[in-house]
């Protein structure tokens, strides 16, 4: 293993590559780089995440007061939704009122139940004031909290009736709005449309580049040690060519295994393709076209996976596209090496 380059004369190289790549800038390329600064600073994610869980709270709370004023029809209670307000402070417009069915003898004075003047009318929901009987049969006469006088007809059950016994606030908002055609487009086809492109934007080949670039941005921006050596991993990048990389791999015996990391290769969504030109004595020549800028122990970790062996990075040449990596020991046996 030869290194030709020091510490110093490596870092200095790469201050003038930056230096003439900020000198060769356009200013589109100038704001972008702003704007994905700005993107990337602590206040702005900061209000993002708060944004976030803000809206993801407002969420919760709308679910939770849905499910309070409709899970109880699983055990055959009923849910009204308030639209009028007779019956405030007590129910208030917007509000949604679970009732359970009640037979007449149990009802009291005070009791808020639900009349319906006409059969098939529209319900209404008013507080018991009085029990009479008419004709042998108990008669409520109903009164709005808000109203001045009571209802004009008692109102007689020949069957069981409901009975109010708790509400839950601006549920009925929600209610109403999901019976809509609006609501029923948002909450039924918006989460559907929006899981389904989800879905294809994470399997566009764009996506994977997008996502590709970026780890290897991050990993090209951060220097390692290696050896007591300092090497900075631009200088190791591979660009992509119209002359695909040359991929030595040495000591690969297990024919299996070759095909495992040709395979592997093949699947890297940072090579457009990767194909055998030749194997003799244990010893394989790939020739990899890339799609992206790449760095050599991206190559030799995605082959550490495929193959379980670990990977020796013996040259990498990305000037001459060359690269020679040595099969050791399965992944198993052996703590993970690199060397340059």
């Amino acid at each position: 293993m030869q290194v030709n380059n020091t510490n110093g004369a490596t870092l200095e190289a790469v201050r003038r590559e930056r230096a003439a790549r900020a000198n060769s800038e356009t200013p589109a390329t100038d704001r972008t780089r702003v704007l994905n600064a700005l993107a990337r600073s602590a206040p702005v994610r900061s209000l993002a995440r708060a944004c976030s869980f803000a809206a993801f709270g407002v969420l919760l709370v709308a679910l939770g007061l849905v499910a309070t004023a409709t899970l109880p029809s699983l055990f055959g209670y009923h849910t009204y939704t308030i639209d009028g307000g007779s019956m405030e402070p007590t129910l208030s417009v917007g509000d949604a009122a679970v009732t359970k069915p009640s037979s007449p003898r149990s009802l009291e004075v005070g009791d808020v139940i639900v009349r319906r003047d006409t059969r098939g009318g529209q319900p209404v929901l008013h507080r018991i004031v009085e029990i009479v009987s008419v004709d042998g049969q108990l008669a409520f006469i109903t009164q709005g909290d808000k109203n001045n006088a009571p209802d004009v007809q008692p109102v007689v059950l020949a069957g069981t009736g409901d009975k109010v016994i708790y509400s839950v606030p601006y549920a009925g908002y929600i209610l109403n709005f999901g019976t809509s055609t609006l609501g029923h487009i948002l909450l039924l086809g918006a989460p559907l449309a929006l899981l389904a492109a989800i879905s294809l934007y994470e399997k566009l080949p764009l996506r994977r580049k997008h996502v590709q670039q970026e780890s290897l941005q991050r990993f090209a921006q951060t220097p390692r040690p290696t050896g007591g050596l300092t090497l900075v991993p631009q200088r190791l990048l591979f660009q992509p060519a119209s002359k695909p990389m040359r991929l030595s791999l040495i000591d690969i015996s297990d024919f299996r295994r070759l095909m495992n990391a040709v395979r592997t290769l093949s699947d890297f969504p940072a090579a457009k393709r990767a194909s055998l030109i030749g194997f003799k004595h244990g010893c394989a020549v790939l020739e990899v076209a890339l799609r992206v800028p790449l760095h050599a122990g991206e190559i030799a970790d995605e082959l550490q996976g495929g193959t379980g062996y670990h990977i020796l990075i013996e040259e990498a040449r990305p000037d001459m596209q060359r690269l020679r990596l040595r099969f050791i020991e399965p992944a198993a046996q052996r703590p993970f090496a690199h060397a340059a």
